[in-house]
């Protein structure tokens, strides 16, 4: 991301399960203008037994601020 504005200029994500869904969340970001201050800020859908209520784009969010 551009440190400037914010602005997320791309991503890459290793690993096994759910890389598609947050692959295609930060692409959706990028397509509307989202900044990556926007991410901590998604409501993103999550089952408690299989993951945790913070996802790691909203972690990623949260750790660019």
């Amino acid at each position: 991301f551009s440190p400037d504005n914010g602005k997320i200029l791309g991503a890459q994500i290793v690993g096994y399960d759910g890389v598609d869904k947050r692959i295609d969340i930060i692409s959706i970001a990028i397509r509307a203008g989202m900044t990556v201050y926007d991410l901590e800020k998604l409501e993103l859908a999550y089952a408690p037994p299989y993951s945790s209520a913070k996802d790691p784009v909203n972690m990623a969010g949260y750790v660019a601020s």
